[in-house]
């Protein structure tokens, strides 16, 4: 019998936010399992989009923190 170990955190999704989600999850120290059907993560920022120098109407930078380490 394979014995699977518990996780704080389960997230179903590896796109842009399920990928932000599980770094926020295991940053805090919860244990953290990201599960992905295509088996990469980051959406269009792991395809090699870049969200640095994305602004807002007004000029101003729109993303930071995770979001802007992917």
């Amino acid at each position: 019998m394979r014995v699977r170990p518990e996780k704080d955190v389960i997230v179903c999704g590896g796109g842009t936010a399920g990928a932000i989600a599980a770094i926020a999850a295991a940053r805090t120290g919860a244990s953290t399992l990201l599960i992905d059907q295509a088996g990469t993560v980051g959406g269009m920022a792991g395809a090699g989009m870049s969200f640095l120098g994305v602004s807002d109407a007004s000029g101003r930078r729109a993303l930071g923190g995770i979001g802007a380490e992917l």
